[in-house]
């Protein structure tokens, strides 16, 4: 007879049990119906990725396609953190976002600013680094190298060089700055400006497998030149009468 109660009382644990666990998965979201419980999902991911807590600070953008699938684009940063991230997410349970530059941002800083300083012809610099939208979790503790090589970054390097030279030593320069920018091998995006004048005469994008920075001879950058700042001139212009002509 004891035995009896014993396995029953061995069966109602385990349905018990069974039960919590039912219980406790159906409280993670897999989706979402609407702007509300969209933000919900974002949250519940970032925290259940990163173990840290963290707040909305904008919805971008969010919209419920005829096809069935919504989707929501917003910004958000970790408590107690001012760095602001992006992030990605649809109903089908797909979920980006670019929180994870903040484990890289310094070191890949790092990589940069001697090179900005060790070259004399530039007067002076801007480093912006940005995560791109990704599935990865990333927790800081990978290796550098491992992060550079997926590319799930952008480091733009803006450079500003002297005023009143000629394309000839403008192309001099440029090669000599892409040919040491290549030895990193980073997924980049490479801005020369005119000091002064606020002219980009050079703005091109770099991943692997694709352009590569040595394949600008100095005959291609002096026509790569001439082009960008056309296209630098014309913006500026139209800002300028934009401006002028506002109401």
């Amino acid at each position: 007879m004891g035995g009896v109660i014993v396995w029953k009382k061995t069966i109602f644990l385990i349905i018990v049990l069974i039960l919590s666990v039912i219980t406790l998965g159906g409280c993670k979201m897999k989706g979402f119906n609407n702007q509300k419980e969209a933000e919900e999902f974002i949250l519940q991911n970032l925290e259940d990725k990163y173990g840290e807590n963290f707040d909305i600070t904008k919805v971008k953008k969010y919209k419920e396609e005829k096809i069935g699938i919504n989707w929501i684009q917003a910004e958000a940063k970790a408590e107690n953190q001012d760095d602001i991230f992006q992030v990605y997410a649809r109903n089908t349970g797909l979920f980006k976002d670019s929180y994870h530059i903040t484990f890289f941002k310094e070191k890949l800083y790092n990589l940069i600013e001697p090179l900005c300083q060790e070259k004399k012809y530039i007067k002076k610099y801007e480093i912006d680094i940005s995560g791109n939208l990704s599935e990865t979790k990333w927790t800081g503790k990978q290796d550098i190298d491992e992060y550079i090589k997926k590319e799930e970054y952008t480091i733009e390097p803006m450079i500003y060089l002297e005023n009143n030279q000629t394309d000839e030593q403008y192309a001099e320069i440029i090669s000599d700055w892409l040919m040491t920018l290549s030895k990193l091998e980073c997924s980049m995006r490479v801005l020369v400006k005119i000091e002064d004048l606020n002219i980009v005469i050079f703005d091109e994008e770099f991943e692997s497998g694709e352009k590569n920075m040595n394949e600008y001879t100095e005959e291609l950058l002096k026509e790569e030149i001439n082009n960008t700042r056309k296209n630098s001139n014309t913006i500026k212009e139209y800002k300028k009468w934009k401006q002028e002509n506002k109401k």
